[in-house]
């Protein structure tokens, strides 16, 4: 019951005693022995593996969760055609016009790259890269009905951010 307690660490070293009904100086030598201290930190082990399956501790859920986010966002770009809303003028006067949804666009590329970063298939941290393929719709391309089965062998080259 000591160690367990010592290995919560949530209580001082006076109640662990009172609990264990022991003196506080019995628990002090008990600190010092190496079969305490292996105890203690088997009760440790146990504590951190039950914490690793709990929630989105869990890898697996949390993968799960990102999953669910970036089909929901999918699913939204779809639906719009890539294209967002825009509003120019004052509630009396405006013109509604459709942009490039550059913002949900953003937000899946970045849960792509968080699902990439749970499975190990991306570095994190200092010196990483990061990449991610956006699909985006070009009407009159037949090769959209499908674009993730199309043959873009002779499509060409991406245009960089300064040609925009």
């Amino acid at each position: 019951m000591a160690a367990r307690l010592v290995a919560e660490d949530e209580l001082a070293d006076v109640e662990i005693a009172k609990r264990a009904r022991i003196g506080k100086s019995t628990l002090e030598r008990w600190k010092q022995r190496p079969d305490f201290q292996a105890a203690v930190a088997a009760h440790r082990e146990r504590f951190r593996d039950a914490m690793l399956r709990e929630g989105f501790a869990d890898k697996r859920l949390r993968v799960r969760a990102l999953n669910l986010s970036a089909t929901a966002v999918y699913r939204k770009l779809m639906e719009s055609d890539f294209t967002a809303k825009r509003v120019i003028g004052t509630a009396e006067s405006f013109v509604e016009f459709d942009v490039f949804d550059e913002e949900r666009v953003r937000q899946f590329r970045g849960l792509l790259d968080d699902i990439a970063k749970e499975l190990g298939e991306r570095q994190t941290g200092a010196g990483a890269t990061a990449s991610a393929a956006v699909v985006v719709k070009v009407y009159g391309d037949a090769r959209m009905e499908n674009p993730l089965d199309a043959d873009w062998s002779d499509a060409p080259a991406p245009r960089s951010s300064a040609d925009r």
